[in-house]
């Protein structure tokens, strides 16, 4: 059994105010573990240690040059600490790390004064009120600041009380998102074989689990876990976990890699984000800056386009398109911190809103403006809004498209209206019931355009209606008779109309109507093989088949096959004499057939044929006979 809600402590500060040994002091282990780290007295890579069986505490370097490794630690922070020495009071690094902790949207913490032993109680007063006016307005506003000496252990209990208060505060986290981690250290153990370590940013993983290493694409097995040192079945959302992994030299994969359910994530060179500024005189960024993208454990260079800028709750906030040097695995709702590009100062934190798979500018900026403002349940629904205009969304591809586990989707959208999941043949896929409607509208007003355009043909084949729309071919099918059913359209074999359509002739071209019916009840027949009736005529060919289609629903025609017209009137004729014969004779051959109804063989076979077709007469070798019903 894994743990339940471990805690992840982030010790933060000014270099050489006292962090690492504050750790010390709290958990007896000394997390400067690089012999660099010994050498110079100073934290350059992130530290664990284990406060109890519950919580972790992250020292994390202070020193400018390696804000970027403390970032990589402090991604998974659940409390804060901001350690400040009372000897140097309020420094440039306390001010970064701050900063970063509250682009982090970190909401629980505190303040250590340390070094309290090396100051009068006036000097430490007076670094208090720098202390109360940096953290005004923020999520330790009203936080303690506990005076210690991690030298002569005093303050050491409070801290511990206080981190034990606090956690006690903290939700308890979800197990049920899809499971990842960004991996902080990654090195190989005699008899185990690849080890990585990380906070787990999301879901859960069991022993045994296949998972994703990203970049690599690598398919990895889980062989072992272990959270505070000890061996687990499980590990959840929060836990520092080091796992074991098979298929996997440790050579092959650094800090800055990604674990996770495979299919579910991927890498992309482009994002729509929200960033938050901070508020400096080097707090600016400009359209089109190269700025350093901090996300997880890693850090990639990037280019910001400017969308919408404004200000929230006194933040300067901009709305932009970051554009990624090198690919990066983010996902919906990441947080990242970009700072600049020279001189490296961090200049605001962001949130990932969609990940960028349309290039075009004019569409990006469209759905970042439709983001602005809104929630995430309803950036969510925008997504899928969008997806839904030509392309449904899959359910099998919500995981990866939306960064959401199949269950926590199922949750989101059971009681909200505003989505449909629709099961056709072998498709399931999810759509905003308002892009539903929108698209059955424009069915409907590409097929009124139709029917104004050909007010004689019977309806519209599916394939233009697939090429005018753009819709999706398995979506326009099921949408086609999902109308079919809602009596909003019909069809007639594969051809589609309105429901209430029906065949017209205009004004302009009722004379031909009259010269069509003029001819074929002078001739009985009109042959449209050759051609010759149109260009006698001056009748193109679309409003003809229009007008017969007419015809035939009038019943004043019938198209016997598709060269050959012959009136009703004459058909009519031609089975009474059938009639007529067959009663005194037992079968007709085509001679006889010819004489009686006055027909050249041109018109006497495809007759014949049609009435065999439709079951008025029974051909008997070389003769005809009347069907059994036509001779009662």
């Amino acid at each position: 059994m894994s743990l339940e809600n471990q805690i992840v402590v982030g010790m933060s500060g000014h270099i050489d105010h006292g962090k690492t040994a504050l750790v010390k002091a709290l958990t007896g282990k000394n997390t400067d573990s690089l012999a660099e780290e010994k050498e110079r007295g100073m934290t350059i890579d992130i530290g664990f240690a284990f406060l109890d069986n519950k919580i972790t505490i992250i020292d994390v370097p202070g020193h400018e040059k390696f804000v970027k490794n403390m970032m990589s630690g402090s991604s998974g922070i659940d409390i804060a600490i901001l350690v400040i020495a009372a000897d140097d009071g309020v420094m440039p690094q306390t001010i970064e790390h701050f900063q970063i902790l509250k682009l982090l949207n970190i909401k629980y913490g505190l303040v250590v004064l340390n070094k309290i032993d090396l100051v009068e109680k006036d000097w430490a007063d007076l670094v208090k009120k720098d202390i109360q006016e940096l953290i005004k307005d923020s999520f330790i506003s009203k936080a303690n600041i506990i005076e210690t000496s991690a030298t002569n252990n005093i303050g050491i209990k409070s801290i511990k009380n206080e981190i034990v208060d606090l956690s006690k505060k903290i939700p308890k986290k979800k197990e049920s998102g899809l499971f990842r981690m960004h991996i902080d250290r990654a090195f190989s153990k005699t008899g185990f074989g690849t080890v990585v370590t990380g906070t787990i940013s999301c879901g859960a993983l069991n022993n045994g689990d296949m998972l994703e290493l990203l970049p690599s694409k690598n398919i990895v097995k889980v062989r072992n876990i272990q959270t505070h040192g000890r061996d687990v079945n499980k590990a959840i959302v929060g836990d520092r976990a080091a796992i074991n992994l098979n298929n996997i030299n440790s050579t092959a994969l650094s800090r800055g890699y990604h674990l996770s359910k495979p299919g579910s994530f991927n890498e992309v060179d482009s994002c729509i984000a929200e960033v938050s500024l901070i508020d400096s005189k080097d707090g600016k960024i400009k359209n089109n800056q190269r700025i350093r993208v901090h996300l997880g454990t890693k850090e990639v260079m990037a280019r910001v386009s400017i969308i919408k800028e404004y200000i929230e709750d006194s933040i300067n906030k901009i709305v932009c398109h970051i554009k990624l040097e090198n690919k990066l695995v983010l996902g919906i709702g990441d947080r990242f911190i970009i700072r600049c590009y020279s001189p490296v100062i961090t200049i605001g934190g962001g949130i990932v809103l969609d990940k960028c798979y349309n290039k075009n500018w004019k569409e990006i900026k469209k759905i970042a403006l439709d983001f602005t403002g809104k929630t995430s349940d309803d950036r969510m629904y925008n997504i899928i809004n969008n997806i839904s205009s030509l392309f449904p969304l899959k359910l099998s591809k919500v995981e990866s498209r939306l960064n959401i586990s199949s269950q926590d989707f199922d949750e989101k959208i059971k009681n909200d209206n505003r989505y449909s999941i629709i099961k056709y043949n072998l498709f399931s896929w999810v759509m905003t019931s308002e892009k539903i409607i929108l698209l059955k509208k424009k069915i409907s007003t590409l097929l009124n355009d139709f029917h104004s355009d050909n007010p004689m043909l019977e309806g519209c084949n599916k394939k233009i209606l697939f090429q005018k729309s753009k819709v999706d071919e398995n979506l326009l099918t099921y949408l086609l008779e999902s109308m079919s059913k809602e009596k909003i359209i019909k069809n007639n074999l594969n051809y589609w109309s309105l429901f209430d359509f029906n065949i017209g002739i205009n004004n302009e071209d009722l004379k031909f109507k009259e010269i069509i019916l003029n001819y074929i009840n002078e001739n009985n027949f009109i042959e449209i093989k050759s051609g010759q009736f149109f260009l006698d005529n001056g009748i193109n060919k679309d409003v003809f088949f229009g007008i017969i289609k007419f015809l035939e629903l009038e019943h004043s025609i019938i198209k016997i096959n598709s060269d050959i017209i012959i009136s009703t009137k004459k058909i009519k004729s031609i089975k009474e004499s059938l009639q007529v014969f067959l009663k005194k004779e037992n079968s007709i051959g085509v001679p006889k057939f010819k004489e009686i109804n006055n027909l050249t063989r041109k018109f006497a076979i495809p007759v014949l044929e049609y009435l065999d077709k439709t079951n008025f007469t029974y051909r008997f070798g070389d003769k005809r006979k009347l069907s059994k019903d036509k001779d009662e």
